[in-house]
């Protein structure tokens, strides 16, 4: 069974600024976005013998860019700059939506549409990156997408255990470098190492990823 999740993308593409904490924990929300996008595009990517679960992936991703676009908007209104570009947010809206395509027009662009939700996360980690000023948001914002990409597959169940225990490891690192405390995460990478239910490993992922939002206001 899978669970529901959310995605959303965006470009960053103005000159890097200092950038407040309210802008952090934004970016953090849209890597988590960004990480969710990625599970989802990647159900589909991987579904198209079961058209209908494509076709499940693919509304569960046209209502969470709809979501990125609002994040898109505060990002860019907390820094008082335009700093999340939303424009590739409604064009791929727009795709999403298009009405009724079918079923071999989702089988040929599925691949497509996966491989460009990857170009368009890692291009903003790679923006993000130029400027020392913002270590932080690429830490944030990193974090995010693995926070993302690990409740993404524990939603598939015990076939993706170790693909969890990945993106974990991957979050542990982005966590230390921002010096949030790790108990809870090193309590879950333990949890999904064990034979705890995916289900409940599901949750607590949710439940930690809640609560590093807090710690990046």
């Amino acid at each position: 069974m899978r669970y529901a999740v959310l995605c959303a993308f965006a470009t960053i593409l103005v000159a890097p600024k200092p950038a407040d904490a309210q802008t952090k924990g934004q970016l953090y929300a849209l890597g988590v976005q960004m990480g969710l996008a990625s599970y989802q595009a990647s159900v589909a990517n991987s579904a198209t013998t079961d058209i209908q679960l494509v076709k499940s992936a693919r509304a569960l991703a046209s209502f969470s860019l709809r979501q990125a676009v609002s994040t898109a908007n505060d990002i860019n209104a907390a820094a008082k700059a335009f700093v999340v570009e939303d424009n590739d947010i409604r064009g791929m809206i727009g795709e999403y939506e298009i009405n009724n395509p079918d079923d071999e027009w989702l089988r040929a662009n599925v691949s497509r549409e996966y491989q460009d939700i990857i170009v368009i996360r890692e291009r903003i980690t790679a923006h993000l990156a130029q400027s020392p000023s913002w270590s932080a948001l690429v830490h944030g914002y990193v974090l995010g997408v693995n926070m993302g990409i690990a409740e993404g597959h524990a939603s598939g169940g015990d076939a993706f255990r170790s693909r969890v225990a990945t993106s974990l490891g991957n979050a542990r690192n982005e966590a230390q470098a921002l010096g949030l405390d790790l108990t809870a995460l090193n309590t879950l990478i333990s949890l999904n190492a064990s034979t705890a239910a995916t289900k409940e490993v599901y949750q607590q992922i949710s439940s930690v990823r809640s609560t590093f939002q807090s710690s990046l206001p």
